[in-house]
């Protein structure tokens, strides 16, 4: 008997080892990383191209360096060039600077000097992005050189003020990580009461109205507005609560209206993968985008199935799923786009990905028992729902769930094999697949 039960034990590890080892897609792994490396040299190449003020090393530059950074940008200023001209840009550029080296080379005159000339330039810009450089380059003053913190929270007050207010010209650059970083910056600036909620607010509308982007500018701000909710000062805010219902209805509206196609998703998640700083908002994007593109026909939906397993298979090097929320949003999607209506083929590969999310790390230590339910689920379905069914389709995946019960007793769940094929003929066969349950019912 411990002999059988171990050969058992043993043939039903192997259904699963085959699994995990998902040769079916490897083919297709294999075109999908040449891609991702070929899209990591098409960043590279377009970041030589367009300066990218988020990640230009600036830490190399001599005090002859800044001081003509300084004087060209008086310079720019004085002659009203100063929103022709990169000046701007070299300021920011200057105010990453690390705080020690900022305050050997630049001093109190020097600083306040700066914040005056940023005080007429602001009274010139025309562009939201323009002031919002300004707003930049005065919140890495104020964190990185505290002896000015008075005059420059007056200024950017002074600023967000302009901001909430003044007719600007729509943006004609599109660029989202942009538009990403300004919202942290309100953020910022509400966090240190330099604006209020309603300003907070109005500023969010403002970058919305004057933007061109994408649904998961709407994430950006909806996970922000849901961080403020989690923090004790503002929990109870009626203005945070009613803006974070109306953001999720425009995210739903908006959702109805999209139209993307397989290879649409499938450059979509390289792009995605092949950014340098992957936010949680890129990965909420993509899934929603997923899982609209697998409810728009059966083959989309093995197709994005197989984009899912991708995912898990980039996850053994990214550790994605580490992060709770992205876990969390990913395995929600899922679950959603696992419907009754889906056909043999379809449960297969559900079930198929279902065990793969479950032997993988983050999802078994979290995840397990909402796992194994949906897997029960599709296996009732079918038994429900189809008279063709045999080992490859239906009778392996109870072979492997009368494995995973009996290897994870909290898990158990007596009479399994009854429940499974309740209301249906197949009752007698499947209890033949649960060997290890009835052995350990004895």
């Amino acid at each position: 008997m411990d002999y059988d039960l171990n050969t058992i034990l043993e043939k039903r590890h192997k259904l699963i080892s085959k699994i995990m080892s998902d040769a079916d897609n490897k083919k297709f792994y294999q075109t999908m990383n040449n891609l991702l490396i070929k899209k990591y040299f098409d960043n590279a190449y377009e970041l030589t191209l367009t300066e990218n003020i988020l990640r230009v090393n600036v830490s190399d530059l001599s005090k002859k360096d800044i001081e003509k950074i300084i004087e060209n940008f008086y310079n720019s200023v004085e002659d009203n060039t100063i929103l022709k001209k990169r000046n701007l840009f070299e300021l920011v550029k200057l105010s990453t600077l690390p705080q020690s080296k900022l305050k050997r080379y630049l001093t109190r005159y020097d600083c306040e000097k700066i914040g005056d000339y940023l005080d007429k330039v602001s009274r010139e810009t025309t562009y939201i992005s323009q002031d919002f450089l300004i707003v930049r380059i005065y919140q890495n003053f104020i964190i990185k050189n505290l002896i000015y913190k008075n005059n420059y929270n007056m200024l950017i007050k002074n600023l967000f003020r302009k901001i909430c207010l003044f007719e600007y010209n729509k943006e004609t650059h599109d660029n989202e990580n942009t538009y990403l970083c300004w919202i942290d910056s309100v953020l910022s600036a509400l966090m240190n009461r330099e604006i209020s909620i309603d300003k907070f607010v109005l500023i969010l509308n403002r970058i919305l109205n004057l933007t061109n982007h994408t649904i998961y500018l709407y994430w950006k701000i909806l996970n922000t507005v849901a961080y403020l909710l989690l923090q004790k000062e503002f929990s109870a805010n009626i203005v945070l609560r009613t803006y974070k219902n109306e953001i999720e209805k425009i995210i739903n509206t908006k959702y109805m209206h999209v139209n993307i196609t397989p290879d649409e998703l499938q450059n979509l998640v390289l792009n995605t993968l092949s950014k340098p700083n992957c936010l949680k908002e890129d990965y909420y994007y993509l899934f929603d985008l997923i899982t609209i593109t697998a409810q728009s026909a059966p083959e989309h939906k093995l197709f994005c199935l197989t984009l899912c397993n991708y995912l898990l298979h980039t996850n053994k090097d990214r550790q994605i799923f580490n992060h709770r929320f992205i876990r969390k949003y990913f395995i929600d999607d899922i679950f959603s786009f696992i419907e009754p209506t889906d056909d043999i083929e379809v449960c297969g590969k559900e079930i198929q990905f279902l065990i793969r999310l479950f032997h993988t790390d983050s999802f078994f230590c979290f995840d397990r028992t909402n796992i194994l339910n949906y897997i029960i689920i599709i296996l009732k379905r079918l038994c429900l729902n189809n008279t063709n069914l045999n080992y490859n389709n239906f009778y392996k995946y109870c072979d492997i769930l009368d494995y995973i019960l009996v290897e994870n007793p909290d898990l158990y769940i007596p009479n399994i094999a009854a429940y499974i094929g309740e209301g249906s003929s197949f009752i007698e066969q499947i209890e033949k697949h649960f060997i290890l349950c009835k052995y350990k019912d004895i």
